[in-house]
């Protein structure tokens, strides 16, 4: 199924999932952090190290509190993240970032995972949010919000689902998921089919390619064949392989140096056997489904998704689909362009975030 996509979708337009998702990144890494808040270590139970440096930032009087959870081995002041920060930043709110639990700085904390990890890093982000709290005085909280995008709507999914069966829930206010995986075992398979299948390209792909497409993408002019594969290689291998490669290096130095080998499997196989465990045997825990449906049932919170049919992510699934019968208010913005989370990084997608902030914000 996922070879019989790669092969018919060589269309040479900027809809390209590949060329999306790369110049989607690419345009929100040329931004260099300019947030309005600071990178704190706060106390944790949850690591080794005691400690998990989260970004924060809070005004002097009521207002909104925007928790952002980023995508995978993000964090609010790695530069392809700041973007999402600023957004919101220039609404009059309080803003929380959590590090994803695969970033390199969350890693370096030395989490304590045992058999149950989600458990875990759902802890780390549950003292995040009472330490936040604390600084900001609850009386100078008016609602409080989610944003989350790829991996990182995983995490704000299961941080609602917990949230919803407490007494008094915490998130009262709205939800925005973009580019969420619907499941993240067939996520994990889509993504390294691919890294798989574009692996061998990236030797055949110079810098040069990579300004050619820059400069074709920037004037809306149709790339090459070579050109989409390039995009496509330059976007897993130099893009997700390299990262993976470099954050491996925080727990294992030698299993990082396997390049040829590395993929999404490998990694979290070297990284948390649990969760790899978790993986094989598809634990229902690993689906958007099962921690959504959850808390739209005991607190029920309009959600919003930004996703489309050009996600390598579900590629096999439909959002459509997903949506049908589900329980709870949901609003579906669908993408037909730019691969996975790529619009955050053209006017377009800043533009839909925006249009958002300012319906949910008191």
């Amino acid at each position: 199924m996922i070879l019989l996509i790669l092969l018919t979708q060589l269309i040479a337009n900027p809809q390209d999932w590949g060329v999306g998702t790369l110049m989607g990144a690419l345009n929100r890494s040329y931004s260099f952090p300019r947030g309005k808040g600071g990178v704190y270590d706060i106390p944790s139970s949850q690591t080794m190290t005691g400690i998990m440096p989260i970004y924060f930032s809070k005004k002097n009087h009521p207002a909104d509190l925007i928790i952002i959870l980023p995508g995978v081995f993000g964090s609010a002041e790695s530069r392809i993240n700041t973007t999402n920060v600023e957004v919101v930043e220039k609404f009059d709110v309080h803003v929380l970032s959590v590090p994803n639990f695969f970033a390199e700085k969350y890693i370096k904390q030395k989490p304590l995972y045992s058999k149950d990890p989600v458990a875990l890093d759902l802890k780390i982000i549950n003292e995040s949010i009472d330490w936040a709290i604390k600084k900001i005085g609850r009386q100078n909280i008016n609602k409080i919000h989610l944003l989350a995008e790829s991996l990182g709507t995983f995490m704000a999914s299961g941080l609602y689902a917990v949230d919803s069966q407490t007494s008094k829930p915490l998130i009262n206010g709205e939800i925005l998921l973009m580019w969420p995986p619907l499941d993240i075992k067939v996520a994990v398979n889509n993504f390294d089919h691919i890294i798989d299948f574009y692996r061998s390209y990236a030797s055949e792909c110079s810098f040069w390619n990579l300004v050619q497409i820059s400069l074709k993408d920037r004037w809306h002019k149709d790339l090459s064949k070579h050109e989409i594969l390039c995009a496509r290689s330059f976007m897993l291998i130099k893009g997700f392989v390299s990262t993976i490669s470099r954050v491996s290096k925080e727990f294992n130095p030698l299993f990082s140096d396997q390049r040829n080998h590395l993929k999404f499997e490998t990694f979290i196989d070297a990284y948390s056997p649990a969760m790899n465990e978790m993986l094989s045997r598809h634990d229902m825990r690993l689906s958007l489904a099962y921690w959504l449906d959850q808390g739209q049932k005991r607190n029920p919170r309009p959600v919003t998704i930004f996703s489309g049919r050009t996600d390598f992510l579900n590629w096999g699934l439909s959002m459509d689909e997903w949506l049908k019968g589900r329980p709870g208010e949901y609003v579906y913005e669908n993408f037909s362009w730019g691969g996975h989370s790529g619009p955050i990084g053209y006017p377009d997608g800043e533009k839909k975030i925006i249009e958002w902030l300012k319906k949910v914000i008191n």
